[in-house]
């Protein structure tokens, strides 16, 4: 038998294996064949050799007593099966009584301990990756039997078990039937938690749909993308377009918009606005060429829509997405925690606050009246389908008379209330029904238990009496994790008093340093768990993105099994690799030589 074809059949049944054979964390960077002869060459498809101190690290999986697993299922086109990316988030403690604690990172998986050996004291890293899945059905009962399995191999107590990080997929987050009910089903302690990014993400996408202006608006703006770049010679003509207006300035490209790339949009609209003369001039040309060009139609279409409800959308949507964009980035930091992710929103929602008022909007309705100026726009002197109802003759000069005036007193204030009121009010209220659970029948008892551990961080509700805010968050957290509610509480009012702090990791310092887990040990539990919550899964869906690296043509006769491990090591790239061991383990492993 050829040799290709013995390694594409060895392969084959690689391929066809049962899900959850994929091998632990492998530290080796496996060198990339880099011609065609080491393409052919005959490869043996197993797992890469493990460098790291395999003991060592099932010992601290063991003693984890916290953990939370991150889950993101994706199809990527270029891989035979699905790749489900899990994360685990740990908390352990020594055999001493030093209160070694991890604080969640939105980082693919597994654990992270504080001792004192660490070089930054007080300093929290975040977990590593332990394992990469071969999923191939994606219901709820398989996605299941994974989770537990992958508990089961890395020594995790499902009991232990305080949190779950996925997105908002129904397989996944179904309060019934769902990935996390069932899991609950088994611990009840395990909280579900929405990815926060994703979170926002689907505010962003709401508010797009917010009222009929911001619909056309999007809709628009996906239409003038595909039109420029949907043609070769349109794109040559843009970038000429660009280069006219914009000499010795960077060719900017239009961006597409997507409801599942979270910051699409404001790399949208900021092309957009960068771009928008080249855009209406290449409209010009080509509605004015002679002879006529097949896209005149169109181009005349899209220059008609341009008017100035178009440009004033783009102004109001710029300053909001960009408000939007940093948060989006700060949702999907290393060492993110609940406390900072509150933060952040209460932030955004503070500037929404501050945008809504009537000489904001006039700034943005006179700029955008301006450009449309600039532009030859025509700027609307009355309100779009409204006129002054016509008076009957009997009635005109009488003693009262019957005259009723328009709703709207002036197209700025039509517009204030019709488009940019609207708009501000769907984002605001969506912010807080996902992240504050502030609408009737929002809130669900599991984004109360969550957002009870919040107060407890917050050192201006203890030095004093306590509020009623405090208080029940404590009686919330004590009723579901069975502590006294005495206890917790005299343990608070103690540390804050003695110990003046502004966030989390400032009390895990704090803790670690004076041997908190003896002075405070319901309060540390409650720390270590809040800390175990996952925040976000941005970190873990971006490791699947390594997938189009990994998988090219140089490896497209790549197992599984191999193409798992080089995932994790491409993952994990702070590893120190010892190549003298690398060494080694090759050289004790089975001949690689053939006989031809």
């Amino acid at each position: 038998m050829p040799r290709r074809d013995r390694i594409r059949k060895k392969n084959k049944e690689s391929y066809s294996r049962q899900p959850g054979e994929a091998a632990l964390c492998s530290w080796v960077k496996q060198p990339e064949p880099t011609s065609k002869e080491d393409e052919d060459a005959d490869v043996p498809d197993e797992p890469l050799p493990i460098i790291n101190d395999e003991d060592e690290e099932e010992r601290q999986l063991q003693q984890a007593q916290g953990s939370s697993p991150l889950l993101s299922c994706n199809s990527p086109s270029m891989s035979m099966e699905d790749e489900g990316d899990k994360s685990i988030e740990n908390i352990s403690e020594s055999d001493t009584d030093e209160a070694e604690m991890s604080e969640s990172r939105a980082a693919p998986c597994s654990e992270t301990v504080l001792s004192d050996d660490d070089q930054n004291e007080g300093e929290m890293e975040g977990e590593s990756s332990i394992d990469e899945e071969s999923q191939e059905p994606t219901v709820r009962q398989e996605l299941e039997k994974t989770v537990l399995s992958l508990l089961q191999k890395n020594g995790l107590e499902l009991k232990n078990l305080y949190g779950q990080g996925y997105d908002g997929a129904a397989n996944m987050s179904g309060m019934y039937k769902g990935l996390q009910a069932r899991i609950r089903a088994h611990n009840e302690k395990a909280l579900y938690v929405h990815c926060k990014a994703h979170c926002l993400n689907l505010v962003l996408v709401e508010a797009s749909k917010s009222n009929k202006h911001f619909i056309t608006f999007f809709n628009i703006v996906e239409k003038l993308y595909a039109f420029c770049n949907g043609s070769p010679k349109r794109h040559a003509a843009l970038v000429k377009c660009q280069q006219s207006l914009y000499p010795g300035q960077r060719v900017l490209e239009l961006q597409q918009l997507s409801d599942t790339r979270w910051a699409c949009r404001e790399a949208a609209l900021k092309a957009l606005q960068r771009n928008l003369n080249a855009v209406l001039k290449l409209l010009d040309d080509i509605i004015d060429i002679d002879p006529p060009d097949l896209a005149s139609g169109d181009a005349q279409m899209y220059r008609h829509a341009i008017n100035f409800i178009f440009l004033l959308c783009l102004e109001i949507a710029m300053p909001v997405f960009k408000v939007t964009a940093v948060a989006s980035d700060s949702l999907q930091e290393e060492g993110l925690d609940h406390s900072t992710a509150y933060k952040v929103i209460d932030g955004v929602l503070r500037t929404l606050q501050t945008m809504r008022s009537e000489e904001r909007f006039g700034e943005i309705f006179k700029c955008a009246s301006e450009k449309a100026e600039s532009l030859d726009i025509e700027v609307p002197t009355e309100v779009p389908g409204q006129r002054k109802r016509k008076v009957p003759m009997r009635l005109q000069h009488g003693p009262t008379v019957s005259q009723v005036g328009a709703q709207f007193e002036s197209v700025e204030a039509y517009f204030r209330s019709t488009v940019y009121y609207s708009f501000l009010d769907s984002m605001t209220e969506e912010l807080k029904r996902r992240f504050k659970g502030n609408k009737p029948g929002s809130g669900s008892p599991t984004d109360k238990i969550i957002q009870s551990f919040h107060p407890l961080t917050v050192h201006a509700k203890w030095v004093s009496n306590p509020d009623a805010e405090a208080k029940e968050a404590v009686h919330i957290l004590c009723d579901f994790y069975g502590e006294d509610e005495d206890q917790l509480q005299a343990e608070l009012k103690v540390f804050h008093s003695s110990f003046p702090s502004e966030n989390l990791k400032e009390i895990f310092a704090i803790l670690r340093e004076n041997r908190g887990q003896l002075i405070f040990p319901a309060f540390v539990k409650m720390i270590q768990i809040y800390a175990t919550l996952p925040v976000t899964t941005a970190s873990v869906e971006r490791t699947s993105s390594k997938l189009k690296i990994i998988k090219n043509q140089l490896r497209s006769l790549c197992g599984q099994e191999r193409l798992s491990d080089l995932l994790l090591i491409a993952i994990e790239t702070d590893i120190q690799i010892k190549h003298s061991e690398v060494i080694r383990i090759f050289k004790d492993m089975a001949p690689r030589r053939m006989l031809l």
